[in-house]
């Protein structure tokens, strides 16, 4: 369906990631296994995650760190290939992943507002919610960000 870039004051539809170019240059590193694999981590432990909590929202950092033994090293995680191919470099990898969860989420069925909410030292965090719990995110309703 889509995501669209809160961050943004337009609100802008995403019809891809925000950088196309570098994740499918990202994603020539991985095989097709590691590739799907990855997608199939996301939308479990992103998307479906957040649909399924009663939010509606999941921070993209938070997600992947409650699998890292040593953050933010990546050795260990669900998604290691991504550091591991991208020469254990945390930051390429980190932009590798958020451009990957931007274009799962572009992918699927429903509509996601993606906002900016920096974690720790990721100041490029962001945090995807369901479209039917905006509403009460943009109000402060149960939470105190996005």
């Amino acid at each position: 369906m889509t995501v669209i870039d809160a961050g943004n004051i337009n609100f802008p539809r995403l019809r891809d990631c925000w950088f196309p170019v570098e994740l499918n240059n990202g994603f020539l590193l991985l095989n097709a296994q590691e590739r799907q694999a990855a997608i199939d981590w996301i939308d479990a432990n992103i998307f479906d995650a957040a649909k399924s909590n009663q939010t509606g929202r999941m921070n993209v950092t938070t997600a992947i760190r409650a699998f890292m033994p040593r953050p933010p090293e990546w050795t260990g995680s669900p998604l290691q290939p991504l550091y591991d191919r991208t020469g254990q470099d945390d930051e390429r990898a980190a932009k590798l992943y958020g451009n990957l969860v931007c274009r799962v989420g572009v992918g699927r069925p429903e509509i996601w507002w993606c906002f900016p909410e920096p974690v720790a030292e990721d100041r490029f965090s962001r945090t995807y919610v369901l479209s039917s719990k905006i509403a009460a995110v943009l109000s402060g309703a149960g939470t105190s960000h996005p």
